[in-house]
């Protein structure tokens, strides 16, 4: 066991021990390969008929490849978070068939004065110009077998009324269900 995870097991053991507390923690175990495991132990106490603990019996289970995928996780959504909230272009995640805002990055706030919270929720063809909107509808209805949209200009809504161009490449992305 790693040396710095000895006291904390030493302290589960006697809770359990003397006080009859279940457990379950997470150590990391040293091979003799010097691999390192991380490990997830339950334990739990059996009582003596006095109600004595006299046992302890547990559970361990390897869980270190879990480990290392939520942090390659921890790593990918920073990577995201650093490029979506640094970035000057607008980014963001849509429903496909009623075009709803799932995600907005924080350039909506320099380049629309709309918080990215606002938007959340709201359909994007509500922004639209309305001479914009029936080319957008048929561009994405066009498109959507392909899986991507090419680059096309449009007409968008800042907070203030005014209208602003964009130009907006896009691309669609499905899950394992198709939707």
């Amino acid at each position: 066991m790693e040396e710095e995870d000895l006291g904390y097991l030493y302290e589960n053991v006697e809770l359990a021990l003397n006080h009859g507390e279940s457990s379950e923690a997470t150590y990391r175990l040293v091979l003799p390969d010097n691999t390192l495991l991380a490990v997830n132990i339950q334990s739990d106490v059996i009582y003596s008929p006095e109600g004595q603990p006299i046992k302890l019996i547990g559970m361990m289970q390897d869980i270190t490849e879990r480990q290392q995928m939520e942090q390659q996780l921890r790593e990918s959504e920073r990577n995201f978070r650093l490029m979506s909230e640094n970035s000057l272009d607008l980014i963001s995640r849509h429903t496909v068939d009623d075009v709803v805002f799932l995600y907005c990055s924080p350039a909506s706030r320099t380049l629309l004065g709309y918080e990215p919270a606002e938007m959340i929720g709201t359909s994007a063809y509500d922004y639209l110009h309305p001479d914009d909107l029936p080319m957008i509808q048929e561009k994405l209805t066009q498109n959507k077998a392909a899986g991507f949209i090419p680059p096309i200009s449009y007409r968008y809504r800042h907070k203030n009324g005014s209208y602003i161009w964009f130009e907006t490449n896009s691309r669609y992305i499905f899950d394992e269900q198709g939707q």
